[in-house]
């Protein structure tokens, strides 16, 4: 960071706190390649053949990489001359346990790790030393559930045992490729029989061979897999071929929603071919419902990665599959506590949705409607089930959306109903320990808390209060998230962390300025890992501003030795902006751009 830190407390508490893993071993490796000698580009071309890995090198020494699994850097380590004794020392010392699944794996298929690692940094180039390792630790524990459906399997008939042995045993040398030839002899063989028993035998061989498709990262094949098996039940028994299809929809949903490599897609795919094989079929309503339920949600999930004409689409969409799905679970009572209260939330999220794409205020008066018809029938009920957090939630965040559309406070009786709303959707996370409802309440009620500062005074007493709350808020949902992983949830917290500090920044004495200024420019550039000029350009835009905005502000207040490379970077970061704003023709803001342009260059053309 640019911004020096000078609050000495501050700096004694962070040098004083327990190094992790990642930082030991990295200042192992940098002292061990300056005792060599080797600069980082030497040292990338010495252990990688490749000057192009010098960024993960500054990663390492840098102390920025939390808990690199040791054979992830095998290549340092060996290059460097590093013991086994010394790596031993460094996880002893961190209390580091390394990824026991990913240990396997990298002692039976290394060479595939190795190619999926290189094909995912060719695909993400911006992404970190630590995503890497999330992402080779999410291909370790596929290996592991591959292995222990292989043994499942191999019950199987004497000769698709064989060939299930076969694949199996390429699987433990790391030959996947081979693994999969085998997995289709065994799907051939198993075709020819013809009983149910067989044929979910038959099922899970090709599931097995699409979960392997899936740890090759080769996305089509392993849906096909999936459809074959599921289809494979189509002449047998409808109602387990659909709970099949939302069984493998919902593995990959759930994966998808908790990684920013996006693969929903698939089960959209899935479950828009399970309605096409149900077309004229009876089917129950409860069970059309369910599919109608989870089309929906895998359709809102499928929209974060679509560019705006097919995101739209894929939002009505959504609307459509909850809206049948609210209709028919409204005709049971006895789903009236779970199964129509979710439905009405994800109905009610499309609608928010819907208003982010069109800017109609009228899709968050809907939204609002069907969350108050589902909040008031649980509360009324004294339902402290999971899915009132839910509600709670999501009423309270359309409630708040509302307020933003209309850039309006909101007034003192709402923000009552919204702190109540919030603050009941907390409790009852807390008495069930759900962590995800708990995160999306303290984020809402540091909006709210952001809110009211806005409201106030903003250099009252009262006001510093209220920010330095939001920021407590929104500090402490982010010990959460090494757990649920949820990528784009924590690129939102980022901003809005980012936006109350960068207004706090402002107001702070010249001690504590600094300091906030850093943490608030920290905050906007995480958010920005995810919030991308590709997907979301006008808010790309927006947090480049603030970025710039951060800079000038510290370029002005301090000025000094930094004064130059603030106004600089400040520039940089307004003509980025103004290039998105340009393109999009957005003249309110393009303005504004502009204009800060203006005086930014003459500060600078003061100093030259």
């Amino acid at each position: 960071m640019i911004l020096r830190f000078t609050i000495g407390k501050h700096a004694e508490f962070m040098r004083n706190m327990s190094k992790s893993f990642g930082q030991l071993i990295g200042g192992l490796i940098l002292r061990k390649r300056k005792a060599l000698g080797l600069t980082q580009l030497q040292l990338s071309e010495d252990a990688f053949g490749t000057p192009a890995r010098v960024r993960r090198i500054s990663e390492l020494e840098n102390g920025t990489v939390s808990n690199p699994h040791p054979r992830t850097i095998d290549p340092l380590l060996v290059a460097l001359g590093v013991s086994e004794p010394e790596i031993a020392k460094c996880a002893e010392e961190a209390n580091y346990h390394p990824d026991d699944n990913l240990t396997e794996a990298y002692s039976h298929i290394e060479s595939t790790l190795r190619k999926v690692a290189e094909q995912f940094e060719n695909e993400n180039p911006r992404a970190n030393f630590d995503e890497i390792t999330q992402f080779l630790e999410s291909k370790a524990r596929e290996y592991a559930n591959l292995k222990q459906q292989m043994n499942e399997i191999l019950e199987s008939s004497e000769g698709v045992s064989n060939s299930i042995q076969s694949a199996s045993s390429q699987i433990e040398v790391g030959n996947i490729e081979g693994a999969m030839g085998f997995l289709k002899i065994a799907e051939d063989t198993q075709l020819q029989e013809k009983t149910i028993k067989q044929i979910r035998k038959q099922a899970s061989i090709s599931i097995t061979r699409g979960n392997c498709a899936f740890l090759q990262d080769d996305l089509a094949l392993c849906y096909q897999c999936y459809e074959r098996a599921a289809l494979y039940l189509s002449h047998f028994d409808k109602l387990e071929m659909i709970t099949l299809f939302e069984e493998l929809a919902g593995q990959i949903y759930e994966g998808s929603r908790r990684s920013a490599y996006p693969h929903v897609w698939i089960s959209v795919d899935l479950l828009n071919r399970c309605f096409v094989e149900i077309e004229n079929t009876e089917i129950c309503d409860a069970v059309l419902a369910g599919l109608h339920l989870k089309t929906s949600m895998a359709l809102r999930q499928h929209s974060i990665d679509l560019n705006a004409e097919e995101r739209f689409r894929a939002v009505e969409s959504s609307i459509d599959h909850a809206r049948e799905a609210v209709k028919l679970f409204g005709q049971f009572e006895d789903d009236s506590e779970y199964d129509l209260p979710s439905a009405q939330v994800v109905l009610a999220n499309s609608f928010v949705d819907l208003s982010r794409l069109t800017l109609d205020h009228s899709h968050i008066d809907t939204a609002i409607e069907i969350l108050s018809d589902a909040y008031d029938r649980l509360e009324q009920a004294r339902n402290s089930r999971p899915i009132f957090s839910y509600v709670a939630n999501s009423l309270g965040a359309a409630m708040l959306r509302k307020s933003n559309m209309h850039q309006e406070h909101l007034s003192p009786e709402l923000m009552k109903r919204t702190r109540e709303v919030f603050s009941a959707s907390e409790i009852c996370a807390r008495e069930n320990f759900d962590i995800e409802a708990l995160i999306s309440a303290s984020i809402n009620l540091g909006q709210i808390f952001f809110s009211q500062s806005q409201a106030s005074e903003e250099n009252s007493q009262n006001a510093e209060f209220l920010r330095l709350l939001a920021i407590s808020k929104f500090t402490q949902c982010q010990e959460f998230f090494s757990k649920t992983r949820l990528p784009y949830q924590l690129a939102e917290l980022h901003f809005l962390l980012g936006e109350v500090l960068y207004v706090h920044a402002l107001h702070s004495n010249e001690e504590m300025y600094e300091f906030f200024s850093m943490r608030c420019l920290d905050a906007y550039f995480q958010s920005l890992e995810f919030i991308t000029v590709e997907d979301e350009p006008e808010r790309y835009a927006y947090i480049k501003c603030q970025i710039g905005g951060v800079y000038g502000n510290h370029a002005v207040r301090i000025k000094g030795e930094t004064e130059k490379y603030d106004l600089e970077k400040a520039i940089e970061s307004f003509e980025e902006a103004e290039a998105i704003y340009s393109e999009k023709t957005d003249k309110s803001r393009l303005e504004i751009c502009r204009s800060n342009l203006d005086r930014l260059k003459e500060e600078l053309h003061k100093i030259d």
